[in-house]
């Protein structure tokens, strides 16, 4: 290995010192690119996922459809999970997330029972049941149990929080332009 050790003109040990300077914060920039990346996250809500999310299941659009909530986005039920998405920034990070307990569920998918099984006791009340013979018969009050797979159907990947090619720029952009090139 060869060591050179060279004396630096002031103005270059001017340059260093700036650009340790403008290095040791760089909360402006960050805030900037937390930005974008909040954006290309609604973006993605908006055009119902970049590139497209697989349809919603049959059984999901008819459950929808029942509460009033079909036709409607993909991963906009409620509203809840595109609200709870929030950005923030320091001085050497930009993040985008979210709190809510399902987001990765939706990130990243599941398969049918991935997460176990719940035991669901649930009260039934008394009603007449009528048989295939024509009879009708009373079933008294009960309880009935069942176990349950979670989730209990195959979840496709939805990323909501993904940044494309053209955010992949932006943030390029927004860099070059802070470094001052």
């Amino acid at each position: 290995m060869i060591e050179i050790n060279v004396k630096l003109s002031k103005n270059v040990q001017s340059l260093f010192q700036r650009l340790e300077k403008r290095m040791a914060d760089m909360s402006p920039v960050m805030g900037d690119i937390a930005d974008i990346m909040y954006n290309s996250v609604m973006d993605n809500f908006l055009a119902g996922g970049r590139p497209t999310w697989a349809p919603l299941a049959s059984v999901t659009k008819t459950i929808r459809k029942k509460e009033g909530k079909w036709p409607g986005q993909i991963l906009q039920r409620s509203g809840r999970l595109k609200s709870s998405i929030t950005s923030g920034f320091g001085s050497d990070f930009a993040i985008v997330g979210t709190n809510v307990k399902y987001a990765p569920l939706h990130q990243f998918g599941a398969e049918k029972g991935e997460y176990g099984e719940k035991t669901i006791t649930e009260q039934v009340r008394s009603h007449f049941k009528i048989l295939r013979a024509g009879k009708k018969i009373k079933v008294r009050a009960h309880k009935r149990t069942r176990k349950m797979q979670i989730p209990w159907g195959d979840v496709p990947a939805r990323p909501f929080l993904a940044l494309g090619d053209d955010d992949m720029r932006k943030i390029e952009d927004t860099l070059l332009q802070w470094l001052g090139e």
